[in-house]
């Protein structure tokens, strides 16, 4: 409808609390929404994804569902906390909250505070080992009867498929620290320190 020219427009300390009290609730929704999905798309995936065989995608997904359910219920008590821990307010009228001027700015408060929440919820991705992730899934995948273990020829396949070829490291390296462990096939964790072992040759033989 038409706003009424007789309703005061707010000054700049005003539509600065306005825009600050909107941009709060949502700076921590997105703040929870995506470290929650980041750590619980981790755990999930660890602990039931290989179960229920479920993709990475789907145990982000699922994290995802949780994350918005908590991180709504968390910006809302924020929103309320706020007021009652003697955050400053705008104090406008009803009449003036109805002002465009003011609409807008909450509209861009909440979407820049989002912004700001979700990129600030990205900081689990600094202790995740993104690489280590890779290699399980590709040991994984490359574990056809599920028992957990590799052969050595499967091993040096799973090398080659991480950029480790066997042009770049001498075959007998790679040989000898899978064979460290004398065993006819080879587990994840013994695969991983294998793996360092020949990554540090390879990054001294670049």
């Amino acid at each position: 409808g038409e706003e009424d020219p007789d309703v005061e427009r707010p000054n700049s300390r005003q539509l600065s609390l306005v825009t600050l009290n909107a941009a709060i609730p949502f700076i921590v929704f997105g703040l929870l929404d995506n470290s929650i999905m980041i750590v619980g798309g981790d755990v999930v995936d660890d602990c039931i994804g290989s179960v229920f065989s479920l993709s990475t995608l789907a145990c982000a997904a699922l994290a995802n569902t949780f994350a918005d359910v908590f991180g709504i219920s968390v910006g809302n008590s924020v929103e309320a906390l706020t007021s009652r821990v003697g955050m400053p307010q705008a104090n406008l009228s009803a009449e003036q909250r109805k002002l465009k001027v003011v609409r807008r700015l909450e509209q861009l408060a909440s979407s820049g505070g989002i912004l700001i929440g979700c990129i600030l919820g990205m900081f689990p991705l600094l202790w995740i080992d993104q690489e280590m992730k890779r290699i399980e899934a590709l040991f994984v995948d490359m574990d056809f009867d599920n028992d957990g273990l590799l052969t050595h020829a499967e091993c040096q396949n799973l090398l080659m498929d991480l950029g480790l070829t066997q042009k770049r490291v001498p075959l007998e390296v790679t040989q000898t620290a899978f064979h460290q462990f004398n065993v006819a096939k080879i587990s994840l964790e013994q695969f991983v320190l294998a793996y360092k072992e020949i990554q540090v040759i390879h990054e001294e033989m670049k």
